[in-house]
């Protein structure tokens, strides 16, 4: 993943959905209603959901420090992702 050729695809304004803070965040959010949807038909417990969300937040969330935790640093999620022929095994 890198920022590097978005710009040549699109504007400004909206090449910045496709960088890689973006889609981390976007996924974040994902997984975060994803675990709330399981909880809710009873497929996860309500407070496995909520830690979920809370991580989601403090990673990804507008206001979080640092930008990107080392876990989830898109120089270590491509090179996985590539690997796993997905990212959201590696994310």
């Amino acid at each position: 993943m890198s920022d590097t050729l978005r710009d040549i695809f699109a504007s400004e304004p909206v090449s910045r959905h496709f960088e890689d803070r973006a889609l981390l965040r976007a996924m974040a959010r994902f997984e975060a209603a994803l675990a709330a949807a399981q909880a809710d038909v009873g497929l996860l417990p309500r407070a496995a959901a909520e830690s979920i969300a809370t991580v989601c937040a403090q990673c990804f969330g507008p206001d979080a420090l640092p930008p990107v935790p080392d876990p989830f640093d898109p120089a270590l999620l491509g090179p996985a992702g590539r690997r796993a022929g997905t990212l959201a095994i590696p994310f």
